[in-house]
């Protein structure tokens, strides 16, 4: 008799979303002046575009900027074409993961304006940087392209988000 292994789907893989994490702090927690601007629903906004680059495209379509490159085998999927959206409301899987980043020393947070906004420590910023495999350079690629959306509110990011859903349907 043979026994199955479990399977994880790529996108509940604790490790890999720690890597994708570290990388939108890297590239998208601060502005030009080094204030820190990334608060976890931002963070949850920028993970799901991560985790669905079709909608980056549609994202940036709609606000007028530039369109970054996104590989074909991203945009042409049966996952691009769903509006799966878990992610953007249960911040269960975020904090779990800032959590687990705190605790191992990778996470800053300031506090300012009755609000926490998330950084890289040093060593996340190390972290982030050994991140260099192919589908890193992706993510990393995407997250640079994002940089325009970062001084936005989590709440028009959202809004723009909908009305790409809406678009969709």
């Amino acid at each position: 008799m043979m026994n199955s292994l479990p399977y994880i789907p790529l996108d509940e893989e604790f490790s890999l979303n720690i890597g994708i994490l570290a990388i939108i702090l890297e590239n998208l927690s601060k502005n030009r002046n080094g204030n820190a601007v990334l608060d976890i629903d931002k963070a949850q906004f920028f993970m799901y575009l991560m985790k669905n680059p079709a909608k980056i495209e549609k994202v940036m379509l709609f606000l007028g900027k530039k369109i970054p490159v996104i590989d074909e085998k991203e945009t042409h999927t049966i996952k691009s074409l769903s509006n799966n959206v878990d992610i953007l409301f249960d911040n269960k899987k975020i904090k779990t993961i800032l959590k687990t980043m705190a605790i191992r020393g990778l996470l800053d947070v300031e506090r300012y304006e009755e609000k926490s906004y998330l950084k890289l420590s040093e060593s996340g910023e190390d972290f982030a940087a050994s991140l260099n495999g192919d589908f890193f350079v992706s993510i990393r690629n995407y997250s640079e392209s994002l940089g325009s959306l970062k001084s936005l509110p989590s709440s028009k990011l959202y809004k723009i988000l909908n009305e790409v859903f809406m678009e969709a349907e």
